[in-house]
This record gives structure tokens, C-alpha cells and sequence, in this order.
């Protein structure tokens, strides 16, 4: 069976997901990117964009060379090649939207609804957060295949004092309320634990002067950018909670399979990764407004409550089973399988 896959580019650690689709079936992705290594096959074609929509040239010359018997295609109404591609494939290749989500214009989704049931091609969304949003509003067979990352066999048995905050240093990701929230933890913690940011950003400068402020500058640890998985496996492994106050995005799934619980707001920037913090299994959400004192003491009370298990592996280790189950790239691949092949259980459909 061949397989071809169509985005605007491939994102570095959609790669081992490539790669796993391509040990299944023979995979080819099309995108307008910089070529990347892996063991499939890629087409790499010019873009040209008028305002917020974007065209692919010379796409439909790039289809007809080859028959493939599933097209898996960017459901973004702003690449409308893509999002509409069913009305361009011969009717013996299966057409499948990845990635459909919801816009700030209710008009927009109201048509998008409109030409997905007219199409009525099987939908494969991000998380389980979007579908919800979607699953009354369609007449589509409908799949799950959460956002996933490659996180290697984590370590359990290491001393954890740290905090561990992974992504770029941005302001969407409010790290300032984590330092704020650091520097007020008891004494008797704040004598030993460590804040550690892993990745670099426009905000680095202010958080530093922040902490000087705060008087926390020799707790804070300012790593940069870090992608080898055996480093960060080490990093997480000296920790015994992750907390992003303003954003839940892959490092959701990154530290949860590493069996670090994570923190972050209910009201958090999140692709649907947020979907995989469960209260008391994988982490906890922040209830209270965000940047309010009362979050401050919230966001305290959490960490000196996770302080309090660190010792316990149980929790790291049940962390790392539900991503195993849920998280993981093969919950992620397997969900892939089940839409490929058109059949639907409780594994990959939304219920």
C-alpha cells in the first residue's frame, strides 16, 4: 500500500512518526519545506501565498505521477489544495483530513463543517479536546491521534530536586509567574530545589533580571537549547515536576513520558497536548485566574505538594504508563493504522 502524506512542511518530531507509518506502509510526503533525513520518501514543491491562503505549485502534476492508494492531507482551510483534495484524487485512492481544528471565526467553521460533510473524508484530529468540539457537528468517521513525541525508557531511580521547565523562553509561556511562584516556596525547599529552563527565547534577559530581583538568581538554571533525548532523559530525570503556567504543548507529552508530572493553567495556549494531564496520574491544572495572587499560592501549594512524593516511584512510573497508553508515538501510529485501513474501535475513534 502507498501512502502519501501532504503538509507545509515537516516538522522535526513528526519524523520517528514518519518513519514508523513508512515501516507500515510505504510512506511519501509532499510539503514546501527544507528536506529533512528519514527513511521516507519526500516530494518538495514551491508555494505561493495570497494573503492567508497558500497554493502548492505544481501539486496536482506531483499526484498523478504516482497512484497512491491514501491521501492523508493538512485539514487546513488555508491551503485549500490540500483541505479540498478529495475533489482531486481518482475515486480509488481514499482521502483522508488530518489535523482539522477550530478558528476564532464562527462563520469559518460553520463552512468548514459544511464541505466536511459534503466530502464526508475521515477526519484524524490532534487530541481528543478538538474532536469534542467537532464530534456534534459531523457526519464523518472521526479518529484520535494525540500529538505525540519520541521520549526514550525514562530513568526512575535518580534524586529529584529539580523543577524543569522545557521549551522556547517566551512570554506566552508566562514563565514569569514560575519564578515568582519558585521564589515563595518554603525555605526548607527553596534551600535545596532548582529551577531549570531547557531552551532558549526572547524572554531569557527578563527572566534572569527577575530572578536576580527575586533574589532566587543562583536557584535558576538557564540551559539553553537541548534536543538529544539521552540529555534531556538525565534532565527530567533530576526532576520531580514540570511546570509551564501559560502553555501546554509537546513538552505536555515529553515530561509525562519521561514520568515527570506536569503543571499548567486550565486556561493554557495548547494544540490539545493539555488533554494528557489527568489530575493525580500525570499532573495537575491551575484553577484559579491566571497571574493572580491566589494562582501564586496555588501554583505553591501544587509543587510543595509534589515535593512532598518525589521520593515515591510510583508516581513517576504511572506517569510513564499513561503515556505509553495514550501519549505515546505507537498510541499515535496505531491511530494512524486504524484510519488507513477504515476500520474504527475504541482504540482511535472519538466516543
Amino acid at each position: 500500500m502507498k501512502i502519501l502524506i501532504l503538509q507545509n512542511q515537516i516538522l522535526h518530531y513528526r519524523i520517528p512518526l514518519y518513519n514508523r507509518l513508512h515501516e507500515e506502509f510505504g510512506l511519501t510526503v509532499l510539503h514546501c519545506g527544507e528536506s529533512v533525513e528519514g527513511n521516507f520518501s519526500q516530494v518538495i514543491l514551491e508555494k505561493c501565498s495570497y494573503g492567508p491562503v497558500t497554493f502548492v505549485k505544481k501539486l496536482y502534476s506531483a499526484l498523478s505521477a504516482v497512484r497512491y492508494d491514501v491521501v492523508i492531507a493538512m485539514g487546513d482551510f488555508r491551503w485549500p489544495q490540500f483541505f479540498f483534495i478529495k475533489f482531486f484524487m481518482p475515486k480509488k485512492s481514499r482521502c483522508i483530513l488530518w489535523g482539522v481544528d477550530t478558528g476564532s471565526s464562527k462563520a469559518i467553521d460553520s463552512l468548514k463543517a459544511f464541505f466536511l460533510n459534503v466530502m464526508g473524508v475521515p477526519i484524524i484530529f490532534y487530541s481528543q479536546l478538538v474532536a469534542a468540539k467537532w464530534k456534534h457537528r459531523l457526519r464523518n468517521k472521526m479518529y484520535v491521534a494525540q500529538n505525540s513525541i519520541y521520549v526514550l525508557p525514562p530513568i526512575f531511580d535518580n534524586h529529584r530536586t529539580n523543577i524543569v521547565n522545557v521549551g522556547s523562553l517566551a512570554s506566552r509561556k508566562r514563565n514569569d509567574l514560575l519564578i515568582a511562584a519558585f521564589s515563595a516556596l518554603p525555605t526548607d525547599i527553596l534551600s535545596v530545589a532548582k529551577l531549570v529552563f531547557v531552551g532558549g527565547g526572547e524572554e531569557e534577559n527578563q527572566l534572569r533580571r527577575l530572578a536576580r530581583e527575586r533574589m532566587v538568581e543562583d536557584k535558576v538554571i538557564f540551559m539553553g537549547h537541548i534536543s538529544d533525548p539521552h540529555r534531556l532523559r538525565e534532565i527530567y530525570s533530576e526532576a520531580f515536576v514540570s511546570v509551564s503556567v501559560g502553555q501546554a504543548g509537546l513538552a505536555v507529552s515529553q515530561s509525562i513520558g519521561n514520568g515527570v508530572p506536569f503543571i499548567s493553567h486550565k486556561n493554557a495556549i495548547t494544540g490539545g497536548e493539555i488533554f494528557g494531564i489527568k489530575e493525580g496520574v500525570t499532573g495537575s491544572l491551575l484553577e484559579l485566574p491566571m497571574a493572580s495572587r491566589e494562582m501564586e499560592s496555588e501554583l505553591c501549594d501544587l509543587v510543595v505538594k509534589y515535593w512532598s512524593a518525589r521520593g515515591n516511584q510510583v508516581v513517576y512510573i504511572s506517569a510513564r504508563q499513561f503515556y505509553e497508553r495514550s501519549l505515546s508515538l505507537e498510541a499515535q501510529v496505531s491511530a494512524f493504522i486504524l484510519a488507513i485501513s477504515g476500520n474504527q474501535d475504541n482504540g482511535g475513534i472519538l466516543v
